[in-house]
């Protein structure tokens, strides 16, 4: 898929969640100008070394057998780590253009088993912008981070 940044907003999404940040990614890039410089982040399953709420689910799911492969384990999705999240916000506020929005992920799209489950629908994001304007970068790997989650 690898959407990017010009792909539209859905304030208008079912979802609570996404319709929200949506309408509130308007509001912020909507305010920019008049000497305010706003810049828009956008990490996707934001996962690392202190996650409370995405990675202990899948593995209670995977210790008690109740673990299931959503779309036959064919989907990719984009991850972000801390890390990366972390960078991605430092260099959005060093370089970034105001009232521009920013994707910031592991790198490559994930082909993961772990990476498969995290979305029952497909989404990979392109993260050239972030590369190009912020000389983003990943500072961690995927199987870097999860190998640091074994420790």
């Amino acid at each position: 898929m690898g959407a990017d940044e010009t792909w539209p907003l859905r304030p208008d999404s079912p979802a609570h969640y996404s319709a929200t940040k949506a309408m509130a990614e308007q509001r912020v890039r909507r305010a920019a100008g008049n000497g305010f410089e706003t810049v828009v982040v956008r990490p996707r399953l934001v996962w690392g070394p202190g996650d409370t709420t995405l990675l202990p689910p899948i593995a209670k799911a995977m210790d008690s057998g109740r673990f299931a492969w959503i779309g036959g384990g064919r989907h990719l999705t984009s991850t972000t780590h801390v890390d990366n999240v972390i960078e991605g916000l430092m260099l959005g506020a060093e370089r970034g253009r105001s009232g521009e929005a920013y994707f910031v992920t592991d790198g490559d799209p994930p082909v993961t088993r772990l990476a498969v489950w995290l979305s029952s629908q497909e989404c990979t994001l392109d993260i050239s912008k972030a590369r190009r304007e912020l000389d983003y970068e990943p500072v961690i790997s995927r199987d870097q981070g999860l190998a640091a989650l074994s420790e």
